[in-house]
């Protein structure tokens, strides 16, 4: 995988609540055709990233599936020592693997762990942290400031999925 990070404060996102998937994270910006690629493990779990066919860019994030995941009744804590603010403009993509794939759900965010490595960096996209290890792999997705309903939506979806 071959991305970039551009400074940028301005983009935002929104969470859309769709019936059968726990999490869609839309960006904001220009529409254009896009191509996916996936973070999977075992067939029975999978986040689907959109990304734009011209730019690059992150259009989308779907959590379709997480048959590992942990609910906790806390808030969800992201270290931010060492972040940066700016959008991920990806150059070569392709399917992963994952050895570990668990989604964690707190009182007001939710964290998808894509990897046995710890973050090192996170890029910060409005309320979306992407972690990112030391050699630039991405980590985690989490997603912060979640209202009760969407915790709840997202609660449901997980178990009946």
């Amino acid at each position: 995988m071959k991305f970039s990070i551009e400074k940028n404060e301005d983009t935002k996102i929104k969470l859309e609540l769709e019936e059968y998937i726990p999490l869609k994270i839309i960006y904001s910006g220009e529409e254009e055709p896009v191509n996916f690629f996936s973070y999977s493990k075992d067939k029975t779990s999978l986040l689907e990233i959109a990304v734009g066919a011209y730019s690059g860019l992150i259009k989308k994030i779907t959590l379709l599936l997480s048959k590992d995941y942990v609910i906790f009744q806390s808030k969800m804590i992201i270290d931010e020592i060492n972040y940066e603010y700016g959008i991920i403009k990806f150059e070569e993509y392709d399917v992963v693997e994952c050895e570990k794939f668990t989604t964690y759900l707190f009182n007001d965010g939710i964290k998808i762990v894509l990897s046995n490595e710890n973050s090192a960096k996170y890029i910060i996209i409005d309320t979306l942290y992407i972690g990112l290890s030391n050699s630039s792999e991405i980590t985690e997705i989490c997603m912060t400031q979640l209202n009760v309903e969407e915790i709840r939506y997202i609660k449901n979806e997980l178990e009946f999925q």
